[in-house]
């Protein structure tokens, strides 16, 4: 396990200039976005010898457009229903049981930050996968697994505590930014598939056409190892899960903050223990594509706090 920082205070500062430096990986996302649409847009039209001149424009509304989808409501509700395919609503009885424990969470998070949390505006579903979990997704949807909600193994408090986490992750509008990045990042794919798709064009069949046709394979090639392989696969999916992993942190440290720091300790320490049982894993690539910290980390820095 890497050695983890003694001075919190510092710790915590540095995440907060890592998730402001996000923005800038969000520029240069749309950057490069542009500049692949450009590339779909350029290549056939120089094939077909036909230029219009608003090209590179065309391809910076585009890409822009497609980023500032991300922060519509409606748009994030496309993209919920379609990445939870295992979904359904509350039963009266679960939200019976679950919605004091998130209006007491609300009233702890308007009492510390002094702000109005609108619950009528919050999106409640049910997530059937396996697991105990919760998470958001946009600016209104909050999930919580079926264990979560009839486990007998976590307390309401403990529930709570997870509750005041995933709060952080909506007044801090996390999810949101990780679908702008998204949503964008859906053009850099658009033209790996672009590039696939001429790597099975054919040449006429004349010898002299054949040289072309290597040359424009082993082009098309390496636009995709290049725009899929190593940006959107390696690079960006990268950094976008070290800030989801610093997130993670500062979420835990907020849900502390609101006075639920022993019992999302207690919580961590029994999920500690399953994951010992059922994945006990220090492969380095599954650490480094993973969305959040390992839990043992996050203990040892909520028993700093």
């Amino acid at each position: 396990m890497q050695e983890i920082i003694n001075d919190d205070s510092k710790f915590f500062e540095n995440l907060k200039f890592q998730e402001k430096s996000a923005y800038v990986l969000l520029g240069v996302n749309i950057v490069i976005n542009i500049l692949a649409l450009f590339m779909i847009l350029y290549i056939p039209l120089l094939i077909f010898e036909y230029m219009p001149k608003d090209i590179f424009l065309i391809s910076v509304v585009c890409v822009i457009l497609l980023s500032i989808l991300g922060t519509f409501v409606s748009f994030q509700e496309i993209i919920v229903n379609w990445n939870i395919r295992k979904q359904r609503e509350l039963t009266v009885s679960e939200k019976d049981f679950l919605l004091p424990l998130v209006k007491n969470v609300a009233n702890k998070i308007e009492n510390y930050e002094n702000i109005h949390i609108k619950l009528e505006d919050l999106e409640i579903k049910v997530s059937t996968e396996e697991g105990l979990n919760a998470f958001v997704l946009g600016s209104k949807f909050l999930f919580v697994s079926e264990m979560f909600l009839h486990t007998e193994e976590i307390s309401n408090k403990e529930r709570e505590a997870i509750i005041a986490h995933e709060f952080s992750h909506l007044l801090n509008k996390d999810s949101v930014f990780l679908i702008l990045i998204l949503s964008g990042n859906m053009v850099m794919r658009l033209f790996g598939n672009f590039c696939i798709a001429s790597l099975s064009l054919k040449s006429s069949g004349k010898p002299e056409d054949k040289g072309g046709e290597t040359l424009a394979k082993i082009f098309f090639g390496i636009l995709y190892l290049v725009f899929v392989k190593i940006l959107s696969d390696g690079i960006f999916t990268l950094s976008l899960r070290k800030y989801s992993r610093n997130v993670e942190y500062r979420c835990d440290k907020f849900s502390a903050d609101l006075g639920y720091r022993n019992d999302l300790l207690s919580f961590f320490y029994k999920l500690n223990e399953l994951e010992r049982m059922h994945h006990n894993s220090n492969n380095l690539f599954e650490a480094l594509y993973s969305t959040h910290p390992k839990t043992e980390e996050r203990i040892i820095r909520l028993e700093n706090i």
